[in-house]
């Protein structure tokens, strides 16, 4: 009969063929785009593009085509060799993104280097590579720069292609802001985008005029177009301008001696391709200012958008040297205050001793009288507190002043110091009785500039308190809680000072009631208001104890265990219709309100 058998088996994996072609963004023809050496780029359209211009500090965009021309699927890896970078001044950046030019790409396949994504046998992949320059880099019709962008087989490293990328020319932004109309470069320049490290214009003014400094601005783009002027202290816009200082822009030609009368401008009107109208930026000093040299930064913007699609803005880096002819040694102290204190009590009233001339101040006597007719003697005494937080609530960081040996700093011109009054009234008072508290500053001699007549001299303030049977003090502190989490205890961070918090974040506020007086108070309630454009917290319920009291009976209780009330609210409260407080009795409201977005 017939015989068979079955031999062993002989295993083989077959291995798929690699070829990739980088070239253009749509070659004339795969094979023009396939370099003759592998690596160099051919010098022809399907494998090198070529840019007339970039702007400086604006990405130029290059669309290149990644070919894979093997029989199976591969990733390709993309470089810019180092070696291939010609001209390109230090600090360039390449990077590469997807066909939308806006997504970037990634290392898919996590060897360490951006690539394609896997590519189908015979498929391609559009990618955007970007080259940005320096923003500082100055205008070059001949800059000539290059590089190539090296495309690598991931399944055959062996495998490799390039496309050759250049840049003719920069030009400068498409709207340029200038000194002069020629423009300066260097640390201090003002050509290309800005601004510039060190200020291009320094003038100097007197306190209490005006200072002209003149301002180009130059349209290079293809289209005309209209520009906002705008100055600042720092470099962001919209900024803002210290105390009295005013900045307005004028037609060009306005002098110190006419900014004052000189017809305000918001834009420059519009503007020709290629044109650079002149303009004046007025400043304004004032009369109290001191001895300094401010930062000025101007701003011209496009209304609408350049030929590119872009809206072109540039800053320019000036400065105003400030001197003043005399130094003018002048000081306040505010406010007035009126008060009531219960028969053996106190109250507490906040001053602030400001100086309003050019010079500082140096604070040598603070005292407190009562008026004649409430004498010492009968049982009123005062102190003073530096307010060393200054939140206007006198609490335990303030400083007891004591004349001769508490320090008083130097007030710097424009500068404040906070202080607090304490009145404490006798358990004898009249109920009906009027007292007036003075404060007085004065101010020592400042040695060295011109004797006895160089003091901002005496200040003074009062605080009136009427004498009544009850009296009930209130103190409201705030916490930022940024995480809106619900509050349990204490909240952390209270205080009477001013919080910077963003939209979404949450706010605790802690309202304390306290009996001041000698003797009981009926009926207390606490309620507030919700600040503007707050809500009750709708992310989290209200602190677990929101309504406290001590020494009230009967005692408050929470309002409602799982919050206030509807985030719908504008007020929130604590209390009861009958309730009886003792001296020195307090209660306590807290609540979170959320910042709307």
């Amino acid at each position: 009969g017939t015989l068979s058998s079955t031999s062993n088996g002989a295993p083989f994996t077959v291995l798929g063929t690699y070829k990739i072609v980088v070239g253009s963004a749509s070659p004339v023809s795969i094979a023009l785009a396939t370099d003759a050496t592998a690596g160099t780029p051919n010098n022809n359209s399907s494998d090198t593009q070529t840019l007339a211009s970039v702007v400086a500090g604006r990405p130029a965009a290059f669309t290149q085509t990644i070919y894979n021309q093997g029989n199976t699927t591969d990733t390709v890896n993309l470089t810019v060799p180092a070696a291939s970078v010609v001209n390109f001044p230090t600090g360039t950046t390449f990077a590469f993104f997807a066909s939308d030019g806006v997504t970037p790409l990634s290392d898919s396949n996590g060897d360490g280097t951006v690539d394609t994504g896997p590519i189908a046998l015979n498929g391609s992949v559009t990618i955007v590579v970007k080259a940005t320059i320096p923003a500082t880099t100055p205008a070059n019709s001949a800059a000539n720069y290059a590089f190539n962008v090296l495309g690598t087989s991931t399944g055959d490293t062996t495998q490799i292609d390039a496309s050759a990328d250049k840049i003719t020319a920069v030009s400068g932004p498409l709207v340029d802001l200038t000194n002069s109309a020629p423009g300066t470069t260097g640390p201090s320049g003002d050509l290309g985008p800005g601004p510039s490290s060190q200020p291009t214009v320094t003038a100097t003014v007197t306190a209490g005029a005006w200072t002209p400094i003149p301002l180009f601005v130059k349209n290079n783009d293809s289209a005309a177009n209209t520009y906002t002027l705008a100055g600042s202290t720092t470099t962001s816009f919209p900024g803002s301008l210290p105390a009295g200082w005013v900045v307005k822009f004028t037609a060009a030609g306005s002098t110190g001696a006419t900014c004052a009368a000189a017809a305000s401008i918001a834009n420059t009107g519009s503007v020709a391709a290629g044109a650079q109208p002149q303009f004046t930026a007025c400043v304004f000093v004032p009369s109290n200012q001191v001895n300094v040299t401010q930062s000025i930064y101007f701003q011209v913007k496009a209304t609408a958008a350049a030929a590119d699609g872009s809206i072109p803005i540039d800053t320019v880096y000036d400065a105003v040297t400030v001197t003043s002819a005399a130094l003018t040694y002048t000081a306040t102290l505010t406010p007035n205050n009126t008060g009531t204190i219960a028969a053996g009590g106190s109250g507490a009233y906040g001053h602030a001793l400001t100086t309003t001339g050019t010079a500082s101040c140096k604070p040598d006597t603070l005292t407190v009288t009562l008026d004649p007719t409430t004498a010492p003697g009968q049982g009123w005494s005062t102190a003073i507190y530096i307010d060393n937080n200054n939140n206007g609530v006198l609490d335990a960081g303030d400083t007891l002043f004591v004349q001769g040996s508490t320090a008083l700093a130097n007030i710097p011109a424009n500068g404040s110091t906070k202080l607090i009054v304490k009145v404490f009234a006798p358990a004898g008072a009249t109920a009906g009785q009027v007292v007036t508290a003075k404060l007085t500053a004065t101010f020592a001699s400042l040695s060295g500039t011109g004797g006895a007549t160089d003091t901002c001299g005496t200040v003074s303030a009062t605080d009136q308190v009427t004498v009544v049977t009850g009296q009930v003090s209130v103190v409201i502190s705030q916490a930022l809680n940024a995480s809106c989490a619900q509050i349990t205890g204490t909240p952390a961070g209270l205080t009477g000072a001013m919080l910077t918090a963003k939209p979404g974040q949450c706010l605790v506020y802690q309202v304390v009631a306290t009996n001041t007086g000698a003797s009981p108070v009926t009926n207390m309630a606490i309620s507030n208001t919700l600040p503007a454009y707050t809500t009750l917290s709708p992310t989290a319920a209200q602190p677990t104890v929101n309504c406290t009291s001590t020494g009230v009976s009967p005692a408050f209780t929470n309002t409602n265990a799982s919050g206030l009330g509807s985030t719908a609210s504008t007020a929130v409260g604590c209390g009861s219709a009958s309730n009886t407080v003792q001296p020195g009795g307090t209660a306590t409201l807290t609540y979170q309100v959320q910042i709307n977005q």
